[in-house]
């Protein structure tokens, strides 16, 4: 079952009466500061949202995973690299991260592609390109 306590009050008034009724012991760093300079508008559940739209975030990384999934397949050695233990990392993982360490260095996208291939086929990785060219 949900509490009333929970829909009303900032995360100030919250946290002092966790700290009132001994349920924290110690105040948290930020507490002194959110008490001194306290947040503008309240935090209620109910009020309307702030006027104008919100803007789409759009990360490198997620049009690199995508331009990846479109575009290339991992093919395994043999079946049973696919039971084999796993390095911490996914293809796709390794692959957005070289190009973007590409493209820092201002390489273009279709050049960081060529180089990052390159890069995981000598690290033992067989990358099928399914489609040609990227996805725009």
């Amino acid at each position: 079952m949900a509490s009333r306590v929970f829909e009303a009050g900032t995360i100030v008034s919250r946290v002092l009466a966790l700290i009132r009724t001994g349920v924290l012991t110690e105040q948290p760093l930020w507490l002194a500061v959110a008490e001194v300079f306290p947040p503008p508008q309240p935090t209620q559940f109910n009020r309307t949202a702030l006027p104008g739209k919100v803007p789409q975030l759009v990360y490198q990384e997620d049009q690199l995973r995508e331009d990846f999934s479109k575009t290339k397949t991992v093919m395994p050695k043999d079946v049973w690299s696919l039971f084999g233990k796993s390095s911490g990392s996914t293809v796709q993982e390794r692959y957005v991260e070289q190009q973007a360490l590409w493209m820092k260095q201002g390489k273009s996208k279709e050049d960081a592609d060529a180089c990052t291939l390159t890069a995981l086929k000598n690290q033992s990785v067989n990358i099928k390109t399914t489609k040609v060219g990227l996805v725009k």
